[in-house]
């Protein structure tokens, strides 16, 4: 019998999948992913993309500032690995933290994160930091003219199942929020 998850916990697991079935073929297009490399991940909430690089061995930092998602990230990841040695999860701002503390990494990754990250225009030079020379960036952006684009999969209430909602004029969005006990 399947053991049953939470929502969260089905797309920490949903985002493995596709990290594994799309993301990691698409990285292998430029850099050779194996137990060797360097993986950070900007944005990471619970780390669901960060799991296909822990099961291989990888060494894996994962930072993001919401202190609640790196802690069901580190529960989830201890559940559904084998080995979180090289697993480091941050709860920070990812302006805040020093590169000299977490050395420099083959690859980087931010899915549906940029728009989340402060100061964009200063953002490509800042990461510079934390990069190899021969390192890859991944930027996976958020497909906001999509039915999900806003992330309303993430309501609690049947808002999660209503497409395109999010493309309502904002105050009209926001209030529908509101109305049914989500947050804007």
């Amino acid at each position: 019998m399947k053991d049953k998850v939470s929502r969260r916990e089905y797309y920490f697991l949903q985002q493995d999948y596709t990290t594994a079935r799309f993301i990691v073929p698409y990285i292998e297009k430029y850099k050779k992913v194996d137990s060797s490399i360097r993986v950070l991940e900007i944005a990471c909430g619970e780390a669901g993309n960060l799991k296909f690089f822990v099961d291989l061995g990888c060494e894996v930092v994962g930072v993001d500032y919401n202190d609640d998602k790196i802690e069901k990230g580190k529960i989830y990841l201890k559940k559904h690995t084998k080995d979180v040695l090289k697993l480091k999860l941050i709860s920070s701002n990812i302006y805040d933290v020093n590169p000299a503390n977490i050395g420099l990494f083959d690859v980087i990754i931010l899915r549906d994160a940029i728009e989340h990250i402060p100061n964009q225009a200063n953002f490509i030079k800042f990461l510079h930091q934390f990069i190899k020379k021969d390192g890859v960036v991944f930027f996976g952006f958020p497909p906001w003219y999509m039915p999900f684009g806003g992330h309303q999969q993430g309501c609690k209430s049947f808002l999660k199942k209503v497409p395109y909602f999010h493309l309502l004029p904002k105050p009209l969005y926001k209030a529908v929020l509101q109305l049914f006990g989500e947050s804007p």
